[in-house]
């Protein structure tokens, strides 16, 4: 996937559009100065031809990233919040003592 977002990046300089078999344009891809990142200019998943070459694949390795993101994220946050219930079976002791003492600013 990486070489042929390269090979679209470099198409993209040349002609500023990448052009389909039957002369449609499809995605342009842009990197920002300094990044090794590519930016999306034409979306159009409605293309069946662009959806065939480019959109597909870009749409499944997104959700892919984002699936594994969400799990990721939810099984730390699920692991932190059943390790701060158990830490006083462990030894550590809560304190609570208000942090913030509110005075009613009389004598």
């Amino acid at each position: 996937m990486e070489i042929y977002l390269r090979r679209m990046v470099r198409a993209e300089r040349r002609s500023h559009s990448v052009v389909s078999r039957d002369g449609r344009t499809g995605a342009c891809l842009s990197p920002k100065k300094g990044t090794k990142m590519a930016k999306i200019q034409n979306w159009t998943p409605e293309d069946p031809v662009f959806w065939r070459q480019t959109g597909s694949k870009l749409a499944w390795r997104t959700c892919g990233i984002t699936t594994f993101s969400l799990i990721f994220s939810f099984a730390t946050w699920f692991v932190m919040s059943a390790v701060v219930v158990r830490m006083p079976a462990i030894g550590f002791k809560w304190v609570f003592r208000p942090i913030v003492t509110v005075d009613s600013g009389g004598s």
